[in-house]
Parts: C-alpha cells; sequence; structure tokens
C-alpha cells in the first residue's frame, strides 16, 4: 500500500479586518492485494486520487455585521483493476463537487446573535458500477442542491438558546426542511442543564 497526502494554506487579514483565505490537498493511494473471491490466484490493483481546495472572504460591512462567501470544489478519481477481466470488482469511479455559499452573521442585541446564508452545490459524476447490462459501461449522473438557513442564538441571564431551521431543494429528489431548537439553563458556575430536539434529511 502506497499512500501521499499533501496539503497547501494561506490567509491574509487586511488593516480594515477582512480575512482572505484559501487552502488546498490532495491524497494518492494505490494498493495491490490477493482476493479468493475472484479466483484461487486473482490479483486486485487499486487507485484513488482525491483533491480539493476552498477559499473564502470574510468582512464586517458594518458595527454587528459580518459576511462571508465561500467557494470550493473537490475531485475524486479511482479504479479498481482485478486480473480476471470478467470479475464486477473491476471498475472506475470519477466525482465533481463545486460549492458557493454566502452567510451573514448578524448581532441583534447585546446577547443574541442571527445568522442567515444560501448555499449552492453542483456534483457530476461517472461510473462502471451503475450499468444495468453488466458490461461494465461508463454511466453518468449529474444533481444540485439549493440551500437557504436562519438561526438565532442568545443568553439572558441563566438561560440560553438557538433556533435553527434550513431548507435544501435537491434537483432529483425534490426537498426537504430541517429544523432544530436547543434550550440551556445555567444553575451555577458547576451546573447547567441542555434539551435539544431536531430533525435531518439526507439524499
Amino acid at each position: 500500500n502506497d499512500y501521499l497526502s499533501a496539503s497547501l494554506g494561506a490567509t491574509y487579514r487586511s488593516g480594515g479586518g477582512t480575512l482572505l483565505s484559501a487552502n488546498g490537498w490532495i491524497n494518492r493511494n494505490r494498493t495491490e492485494f490477493d482476493s479468493t473471491a475472484d479466483g484461487p490466484s486473482a490479483t486486485h490493483l487499486e487507485k484513488s486520487q482525491v483533491a480539493a481546495g476552498n477559499a473564502s472572504v470574510r468582512t464586517t460591512v458594518t458595527e454587528g455585521w459580518a459576511t462571508q462567501l465561500a467557494a470550493g470544489l473537490s475531485r475524486d478519481r479511482s479504479t479498481n483493476v482485478v486480473s480476471d477481466p470478467s470479475s464486477f470488482s473491476n471498475g472506475e469511479f470519477s466525482a465533481d463537487n463545486v460549492t458557493v455559499s454566502w452567510t451573514n452573521d448578524v448581532d441583534l442585541a447585546r446577547t443574541a446573535r442571527a445568522q442567515v446564508g444560501v448555499e449552492y452545490l453542483r456534483q457530476d459524476g461517472e461510473s462502471t458500477s451503475y450499468d444495468p447490462s453488466f458490461n461494465g459501461q461508463s454511466r453518468s449522473f449529474t444533481r444540485s442542491v439549493g440551500s437557504a438557513w436562519a438561526g438565532l442564538s442568545g443568553d439572558q441571564g441563566s438561560h440560553q438558546y438557538q433556533l435553527n431551521v434550513r431548507r435544501d431543494q435537491y434537483s432529483d429528489v425534490d426537498g426537504a426542511t430541517s429544523a432544530l431548537a436547543a434550550y440551556g439553563y445555567k444553575f451555577d458556575a458547576a451546573w447547567r442543564v441542555t434539551a435539544q430536539l431536531s430533525n435531518a434529511f439526507r439524499a
């Protein structure tokens, strides 16, 4: 098994407080092994490469309002080659993701903060694993997800609270709404109780 990983990142903060950041990384993996599942002398070669990068800028618009714009992409490539050409383990896979998001944090009061944001995700992929004819033909897929969310958190004396709601709209499976509500009460410096209720959806 051979593995290689590398990463690079940079940040810059201007005199006005604007923060710029960017980073990227790459992983490469190569694995060779024997498996009797494809015959007594079958050999396997698996190769994969995953790379990703993102960049963001965060700045203060006015006192109590900070905004951030971020973009990222990732690329995944993998192959599996078996010495037996008829093995179902033979295959190729590729995927590309592109994400853009805009987030805003707003101080509503000294003890309350709101966050609102939107995000767009596009996913493109191709694989030989989904060929209904089992002939190893490549099949491609594409989908997009648009999301929007809002949240409110804060504290008032011994009381702490958090409320969040999020809407995700998928191009292939309609959409879903998720939410979270949390409450905490602080008795003293040592004791605090919390309660939380939430739901989630993943497609």
